[in-house]
């Protein structure tokens, strides 16, 4: 049945039945008195003119190609005339006529909503419509009671039972679909309609009589009209010109004939059936006309090479058409020529108006885009848009998971949304988004029932697919499919409008990718800059350039000047290529090669780079590489090495430009931890002289002074062993001892030979015993004397000896200066109070330099400057109202002086932003005493000053940190150090809040008594306070 009656069959019948009914109604209106009973003349032509534009309407869906949209609307109209009719015939009495147009009206009403492509509704229609007319002629006594049914009353039961017996052909028809015979037997459904006609016809009803010759008249010839050679789409200007043209010429032909019957009288009736039947005939002219231009036009818009290959039958009413305009077949090639003329402007302007259409939905896009940083945001904005601008069931945007292999929904629109679900998965390597990701180019699917890759991506019925590679720096980023449930949806206009669309969405991506990797990387000045030592530095600066240039794996370097590794770190996994990397400088060519560079740059494919023959990759997707060399002061100190690019392999232009400004920040941290690294190990070798100094002032023979130049030494280079020979002023020796991690071992084996080359040319010599092993030989002398020789060996390597070899020799000559001074004291008793006093002075100084260092601390931190100093002398004299020794006085007040040292770890823009700190700059902030201990716990005569440094913001209640101590669990010297800084900070000037007077400052301390502060502190600060003492602070000089 499907063959029989198309879908096209459904609407020319009923623009068949409805043109028809208007000029009936329109021009014989004399004939439809008892339909037309009580309608006055203006409605007649009122309701003639209703019927008549909604049967050109429905004749219009035969000759364009209408959206869905348009054909409810249209559906509305030719419902409202329909219901019309069965109004009209049912007042009548007329019920075989009223239940055709209802039946018709149902079906296609079904036809519209439920747009179900495999149902014939026409089949469908006429075979529920022959049952129940049957059935009603048999069964059901006042079907026909009307009185002009009376002709058929006689012959109602056999007409009865034509009208069954065709309807069970055409209910065969539908079951068995493949049957040929049955569809052209499916033809005799309209013969029981004929003979109706027949009936009528002599007398004649006419409003019986049309309605059964359109009907059946339209289903005989139906397959004869090649309805698929005269449907044009709506974009064709000529093809829009002729139809309503056309269409215009009936309605005013109609209304000319109705004008030249005005005045007919009813013994003249014969002028109106004459006008009604020229009417027909002009009807049928009309639409042969329209339909032989519109197969004209659809010949010259179609593939010449097309028809030329598709050999197929011309139908009859091509046939009758080529017979009838034989004489003007001359004519033709003109006509082809000017309908191709109209056609190409047609285009022309077509295009135009794509490309404004095109121009502005990416304006639109543009703007919503530009201040969107999130991707997938900004994916849900280009899918809105594109279901805003066209006409589609569903849209989305999946992203390209090249680890997995998937290909992730991100974002999605459209009616059918509901049918995929966020995050859903399919395959790359399959259906038309796996052949768009292979071929890297834009697919299109007319019909995907046709395509054979095609995989349905969700529930929805799609029948026409755009799939837009997402590709970005070469990259595949994602895809974007966009989805119709109609065939041939998407014109070429559209596939480069979506392509643009697409490629504003990459833009977006890269754009905002680059802005939030920028911002990051200046985030990120703050944890580079609080690292404690090269080593914590080396392993940010490679966890950062993993995470700001997106690298699967990088490997990050610091090198001496002799080449070799003074530091590494590297982030990501790829153990082939950590261990390729982590070779010699010597004999590696990469990295010499990154050594030898000025600025950064990349390497498409490592594996054809020439300075990386060898190289050793763990997969494929790291052969992407950029190179940053690190140089500081025109010298190059290092280099990072990033392996290939996360979601891709290669890296961009802009993530070359943000390695240059990593570097930058990478380089500054580097030189800071450097400069914090020198300082600490200046402080803890001063220290270490101070004490070897002061240690062998009283010992109290040579042998226990040797021991401690040895141990000393060991210490301080960190050595396997150090040894030391003395020798008496007649250069024998006088005492030799080595010291090792197993202990001190005396009279030992002298290496005579580099020890009396040492002293014969008075400087260190370094000599390698294998690539693991060497030994450096210092003199221990004066001007006055040569005293010994102290060696050192060292297990690592040469470099390590080098590196040492200057501390070691300030020792030996720190320790040749004591041992004079001792010679001094054993030879004379009486300068040996000088001696001491010369080594208070020595300690005076170091506690003035911690003075000096706090105070440019202090200045440092404008808003505390002397604050250091003011509290020191308040925690020393509490000290000594709490009978603490003179030690642990001096202690106290060195860890006042020295409480706030772990700022130096603290960043400027931190310690003198102006307003208040955010939480991230709290927790920096807080991590100064942790700081300030690590400086400090190495230097042997400030481990008394630790208590305070680490914990002088511990509170009573144990709200304070870093350990969150309660009560006496804080050290003394901490809680007397928080009263003193509490009180200070108080009654000093801060550009925050105003000076509070010492009664103000007092008050609080008390109201903080047991929450803040300890109580008993408090009141010997208070009892201090009252005699005035506090003013008047004066530390003895040692």
């Amino acid at each position: 049945m499907k063959r029989a009656f198309s879908s096209d069959t459904y609407h020319f019948l009923l623009a068949s039945l409805l043109s028809a009914s208007a000029q009936s109604f329109f021009l014989a209106a004399h004939r439809h008195s008892d339909i037309l009973q009580g309608i006055s003349s203006f409605g007649v032509v009122v309701l003639s003119a209703l019927i008549f534009s909604s049967g050109i309407l429905s004749l219009s869906l035969i000759f364009f190609t209408g959206s869905e949209r348009r054909q409810k609307q249209i559906w509305f109209f030719v419902f409202v005339a329909l219901a019309f009719h069965i109004l009209l015939y049912v007042r009548a009495l007329r019920f075989v006529e009223a239940l055709l147009f209802f039946v018709l009206t149902v079906g296609y009403s079904l036809k519209v909503w439920q747009r179900n492509a495999e149902k014939n509704y026409l089949a469908y229609a006429m075979v529920i419509t022959n049952i129940a007319a049957g059935a009603g002629f048999i069964l059901i006594p006042g079907f026909l009671d009307a009185p002009v049914y009376q002709p058929a009353l006689l012959m109602k039961f056999p007409v009865g039972l034509i009208f069954l017996g065709t309807a069970t052909i055409g209910f065969l028809s539908i079951l068995r679909p493949e049957r040929e015979s049955y569809h052209k037997l499916s033809k005799l459904i309209v013969l029981p309609w004929l003979g109706w006609a027949f009936i009528f016809a002599k007398m004649p009803e006419i409003s019986i009589v049309v309605p059964s010759i359109v009907l059946s008249a339209t289903l005989l010839t139906s397959s004869l009209l090649p309805f698929e050679k005269v449907r044009l789409p709506e974009n064709r200007m000529f093809g829009n010109i002729v139809f309503p043209t056309v269409s215009l010429l009936h309605g005013l032909l109609l209304a000319l004939f109705y004008y030249l019957i005005q005045g007919s009288t009813p013994s003249l009736t014969e002028k109106n059936d004459v006008a009604l039947l020229s009417s027909f005939f002009l009807s049928l002219v009309l639409l042969y006309s329209v339909m032989k231009s519109h197969s004209m036009i659809y010949k010259l818009i179609s593939d010449p090479m097309e028809h030329s290959n598709r050999h197929e039958k011309k139908t009859n009413f091509e046939k009758f058409s080529d017979r009838l305009f034989a004489p003007a077949q001359e004519l033709l090639p003109l006509s082809e020529w000017q309908a191709k003329k109209i056609q190409g402007l047609s285009d022309i302007l077509s295009k135009e108006k794509e490309n404004a259409k095109q121009f502005t939905m990416l304006g639109e896009l543009r703007k919503e885009l530009d201040d969107q940083y999130d991707d997938p945001v900004a994916a849900q904005l280009v899918v809105n848009s594109i279901e805003k601008y066209y006409r589609i069931e569903i849209v989305a945007v999946l992203l390209y998971n090249i680890e997995s292999q998937e290909a992730v929904v991100l974002a999605s629109a459209g009616k059918l949304k509901t049918n995929i679900s966020p995050g859903q998965r399919q395959k790359i390597d399959q259906g038309m988004i796996g052949r768009t990701a292979r071929l890297r180019k834009t697919q299109i699917s007319n019909d995907t029932e046709k395509d054979q890759d095609y995989i349905a991506f969700s529930d929805a019925i799609i029948l026409s697919e755009v799939d837009i590679p997402l590709i970005n720096h070469g990259h595949l980023k994602g895809v974007l499919t966009v989805g119709s449930k109609e065939r041939n949806a998407f014109s070429a206009a559209d596939v480069r409008t979506l392509e643009a669309m697409g490629e504003e969405l990459l833009s977006n991506w890269d754009r905002s990718g680059y802005n939030r990797r920028l911002g990051e990387l200046i985030q990120s000045n703050i944890p580079l800059s609080t690292a404690l030592n090269t080593q914590s530095v080396i392993e940010e600066v490679a966890s950062l350039t993993k995470k700001t240039v997106e690298a699967r794996f990088v490997f990050a370097a610091l090198f001496d000047q002799d080449g070799s590794f003074t530091r590494r770190s590297s982030a990501g996994y790829a153990p082939a290529l950590h261990e390729f990397l982590s070779k010699d400088l010597s004999k590696n060519k990469l990295l010499q090669a990154a050594l030898d560079a000025k600025k950064p740059f990349r390497v498409r494919d490592i594996r054809k780079y020439s300075h990386a023959p060898s190289i050793t990759l763990d997969h494929n997707m790291l052969r992407g590489l950029i190179v940053m060399p690190l140089r500081l002061h025109g010298v190059n100190i290092g280099a990072i090495l990033a392996f290939g690019k996360q979601g891709g392999v290669f890296f961009s232009q802009k993530d070359e430009s943000l390695a240059n400004l990593l570097v930058t920040q990478a380089v500054a941290a580097i030189e800071s931890s450097w400069l914090i690294d020198e300082l600490r190990s200046t402080t803890v070798t001063t220290s270490l002289l101070y004490k070897l100094s002061y240690g062998i002032l009283e010992t109290e023979s040579i042998q226990e002074a040797a021991q401690l130049i040895a141990e000393s030494a060991h210490g301080l280079a960190a050595a396997s062993v150090a040894g030391i020979v003395l020798f008496s002023l007649d250069k024998k020796i006088q005492t030799a001892l080595e010291v090792s991690s197993d202990g001190i071992h005396f009279n030992q084996t002298v290496p005579l030979e580099f020890v009396k080359q040492t002293l014969a040319i008075g400087e260190s010599i370094t000599i390698a015993s294998g690539e693991k092993s060497a030994h450096i030989y210092l003199p221990i002398q004066t001007s006055l004397r040569k005293y010994g020789v102290l060696w050192v060996e060292f297990e690592e390597s040469e470099r390590q000896a080098s590196s040492q070899a200057q501390n070691l020799q300030t020792l030996a000559n720190q320790a040749a200066m004591a041992l004079e001074r001792t010679m001094f004291l054993l030879d004379s008793r009486e300068k040996a109070e000088e001696i001491k006093d010369a080594y208070r002075k020595l300690q005076t100084s170091y506690d003035e330099t911690l003075t000096a260092l706090m105070s440019a601390l202090d200045a440092r931190d404008r808003e505390t400057e002397g604050h250091s100093e003011r509290v020191g002398k308040v925690a020393y004299l509490l000290g000594e109202n709490f009978n603490l020794t003179e030690v642990q006085r001096s202690s106290l007040q060195r860890g006042s002086l020295l409480h706030d040292i772990g700022k130096i770890g603290i960043s400027d823009t931190i310690l003198n932003k102006v307003g208040a700190l955010t939480e991230e700059e709290w927790k920096i902030m807080r991590k100064h005493p942790v700081i300030g201990r690590e400086i400090i716990k190495d230097i042997p005569f400030l481990q008394d000053a630790l208590p305070v440094v680490y914990c002088h913001h511990e509170r009573w209640n144990g709200s304070g940190y870093p350990q969150g101590l309660h009560g006496e669990e804080i050290p003394l010297e901490a809680r007397i150090f928080a009263v003193a800084d509490i009180f200070d900070a108080l009654t000093s000037i801060r550009p925050y809040r105003k000076k509070s007077t010492e009664a103000e400052a007092l008050a609080y301390l008390k109201e903080q008594a047991g929450i803040l502060v300890d109580p008993r502190v408090v009141a010997v600060f208070e009892r201090l306070l009252k005699k005035g003492s506090i003013h008047s602070v004066t530390i003895p000089r040692k």
